[in-house]
């Protein structure tokens, strides 16, 4: 089976740290997911764009994949009322 590398950006580094608990174990389940498979039942692609979202409960991972070097680069992550004000 094989193992995607994943790869945080600094800012979703720190939006996982100031989750609660909770929620943070939530999130860290689903990050683990993809590890094993990119493109889980519950991704969707972002519109426009070559980067997808994962749900995990009221928050949403926002990340990239490079199937060249098997790297998953989770850029962006936060509340869904949040998270697509920039995008």
């Amino acid at each position: 089976m094989t193992q995607y590398t994943i790869v945080f950006s600094r800012a979703a580094k720190k939006a996982l740290a100031q989750l609660d608990q909770k929620t943070r174990i939530r999130v860290d389940a689903a990050i683990r997911v993809l590890s094993i498979d990119p493109f889980p039942p519950n991704s969707r692609p972002l519109k426009g764009s070559s980067e997808y979202r994962l749900r995990a409960g009221d928050y949403r991972i926002l990340y990239s994949v490079n199937n060249n070097i098997l790297t998953i680069t989770i850029f962006e992550l936060g509340h869904r009322r949040e998270i697509y004000r920039n995008f």
